[in-house]
């Protein structure tokens, strides 16, 4: 009789009882799924950042610019007001320099007559009447009948031979009409000055741009832009829902996508937006995928070779099996079908049957052991055959001994030649007992194999630096935690497994971990992640974003509850600082303009709604430039930092100090 073929139905049901399989299905989907979730994580973390930087830029982008801009303004109204009171004597010069009206970020203060000739600056242009009349700003104002403020695109100067921005003002005479244009010319380079301390990478961008979408400031583009009229429609979608935001350039100013942040100005005709590239947004994010990547492929590796050589094992321990019943069934009786040995004995300890496997696995002979034989005598010749040691009448009665009590002994024996042998006697009603001696040496050693398989795997696991926890779905008890949850938490595991969070956390930190939970469970393809703080052993306080998968059986029902931990302190310290550099000089760590703004404006709400006064002193150190200009710009730090240190002695602590630029304190 020919042994039976093995069938692809007979390798399902060897995978199926094949443990290293049963492992390798269960954790490969947990391990990809860790991998999908921690690069997801990193890219949302990864464009959230981006766009807290780039925000964070156009808006100290724009306080800088709309100081400036409104700082030159203001110097073209006083200059005005002086020439519309006395044209024929008025220096531009000399009132330029006794004011100290030229902060440095003007290169020049022209007049332009009626005429279109220029007929005052303070430049030392020395050169024929220069005209002016083809200008846009002169062009613009000499057709605008209100007094408002013109920001011309930029040009470059015929005086000054510079690129500037032409911020103007009309001139009106004694009779009201157009009497010519008074112009300031800002530096270009003062506008942007920031942008190598705001860390936008070497594709960063900052630009500026005019209601009509002209470029006055670019920095940070591959292609020369400025003074063109370079439009976007993302940028327009975006000014008619939002007067700030971000969106996604698409590189259409040089040909870079960058995550692009935007502000409109409320007091100005201007558009501000600062730009970080996409390689610079995403290059941590990509680096770590490519790591999760490689370590999730190398785990599904060692699993998927643990599994075959699981499934080897046992798949040549069962055609074993099959060839062994195959031979059996062409040569012997139904006894000798059985895979391991059997013998059976009468209440006086003799044989009353074996098959030829018992023999095969002692080194016995039919010859030698023949029915009738005693315990005792078999014990001999298996000595005698090299697969017993010991005392063969002690063992003999030890083991009559405890069937006779009725007793099923059950042991494994290691033979003298390295194999294991288990060994089952059971008792029988008539006193005698019946024993099966299975060899399980293979077993054994891919048992051995296996556990090794699963220790290393464990250490892989404990060995990623992300805390992880794992917990059963139905009692919310922590079935794994990796070292990395032990170093954070200052706690061991032991303490951990088999609880819940309420058992060794505070109950308002369980009550949030088993609300997310809950979620989590309720969700079937939603990623649900939670935001909290929560104290270590150690007494160290610690933000941490928690995010959770619910792993599923084939039927959808709950099979684990992973979690993922992620620390977050750091970036919100550092948010923290980010913010408080948009609120505070740094110099003098005084209130900045902008923060000073925000205080009137809350005192003068009080004032309208309750009456209380209050009082606004504004000083402005004298000779500040000459400070500068003599001993140099870090000698009038230190000039401004000591000011800043006496002002904050001298008021009490519900006032408020600022530093409005230059020497202006408030």
């Amino acid at each position: 009789m020919l042994a039976k073929p093995f069938t692809w139905r007979d390798a399902a049901s060897l995978a199926q009882r094949s443990s290293g399989i049963r492992i390798a299905l269960i954790m490969l989907p947990i391990f990809w799924l860790i991998y999908l979730l921690g690069i997801s994580l990193e890219q949302r973390r990864a464009v959230q950042q981006g766009e807290l930087h780039v925000s964070n830029v156009v808006r100290i982008f724009q306080e800088n610019s709309e100081r400036i801009f409104l700082s030159a303004d203001g110097t073209l109204l006083l200059l005005r007001r002086l020439y519309e009171s006395n044209p024929r004597e008025f220096n531009l010069k000399y009132w330029v320099e006794r004011t100290a009206l030229n902060s440095g970020n003007l290169i020049q203060i022209s007049l332009i007559g009626p005429d279109g000739y220029m007929t005052d600056s303070t430049t030392d242009y020395r050169g024929p009447p220069l005209y002016l009349g083809d200008r846009d700003h002169f062009t613009h104002l000499a057709d605008q009948k209100s007094d408002a403020m013109y920001v011309a695109p930029p040009v470059l100067g015929r005086a000054s031979g510079k690129w500037s921005i032409q911020v103007a003002r009309p001139l009106r005479g004694n009779d009201g009409q157009f009497a010519g244009v008074i112009v300031a010319s800002i530096d270009p380079e003062h506008l942007a000055a920031f942008i190598e301390s705001a860390r936008l990478g070497e594709h960063g961008s900052l630009i500026l741009r005019n209601a009509d979408n002209i470029i006055l400031v670019a920095r940070g583009t591959s292609t020369p832009t400025i003074s063109k009229k370079i439009g976007s429609p993302y940028l327009d979608a975006g000014l008619k829902q939002s007067p700030y935001g971000t969106y996604w350039g698409g590189g259409l100013v040089d040909g870079v996508n960058r995550l692009v942040a935007y502000r409109q100005s409320d007091i100005l005709p201007l558009v501000f937006t600062a730009g970080l590239a996409e390689e610079q947004v995403f290059s941590e994010y990509r680096r770590h995928r490519l790591v999760y990547f490689l370590l999730a492929t190398v785990l599904s590796l060692i699993l998927l070779i643990a599994g075959l050589l699981d499934y080897r094992h046992l798949s040549w321990l069962t055609q074993a099996q099959q060839e062994l019943k195959s031979m059996a069934i062409r040569f012997r009786s139904a006894a000798e079908n059985m895979s391991q040995g059997l013998t059976m004995h009468d209440a006086d300890g003799r044989l009353v049957a074996c098959n030829s496997r018992y023999l095969q696995m002692y080194g016995l002979s039919s010859e030698q052991v023949k029915l009738g034989t005693a315990i005792q005598d078999v014990l001999d010749l298996r000595q005698a055959a090299g697969t017993f040691t010991g005392n063969s009448e002690r063992h003999a009665k030890e083991l009559m001994a405890m069937l006779t009590r009725g007793e099923r002994v059950e042991r494994t024996a290691p033979l003298p030649d390295g194999r294991i042998v288990h060994l089952i006697h059971c008792p029988k009603d008539d006193g005698g007992w019946v024993s099966t001696h299975e060899d399980v040496t293979e077993r054994k050693r891919a048992e051995t194999e296996l556990t090794n398989v699963k220790s290393f795997l464990d250490n892989i696991i404990q060995s990623i630096p992300m805390p992880i926890v794992i917990k059963d779905p139905h009692s919310r008890k922590f079935i794994f935690v990796n070292r990395a949850y032990e170093a954070f938490m200052g706690i061991s595991s032991d303490e951990v497994l088999g609880k819940t969070a309420d058992e060794f956390l505070p109950q308002e930190v369980a009550a949030l971990i088993e609300d997310c939970d809950t979620r989590a469970l309720k969700s079937f393809d939603e990623l649900v992640s939670g935001e909290f703080s929560v104290t270590t052993r150690a007494g160290d306080r610690r933000v941490v974003t928690v995010s959770r998968t619910v792993v599923r059986d084939s039927n959808q029902q709950a099979q684990y509850l992973v979690s993922l931990i992620d620390d977050i302190t750091e970036r919100k310290n550092s948010q923290a600082k980010i913010e408080r550099l948009a609120l505070y000089d740094a110099l003098t760590d005084l209130a900045n303009r902008s923060l000073f703004r925000e205080k009137v404006e809350e005192s003068l709400a009080r004032l309208r709604r309750m009456g209380n006064e209050f009082a606004i002193f504004q000083l402005d150190l004298d000779n500040f430039k000459t400070v500068n200009d003599t001993y140099g710009h870090h000698a009038g730090d230190i000039l401004l930092r000591e000011v800043a240190t006496r002002i904050k002695a001298t008021i009490r602590e519900v006032d408020i100090a600022a530093r409005l630029g230059g020497g202006g304190f408030a």
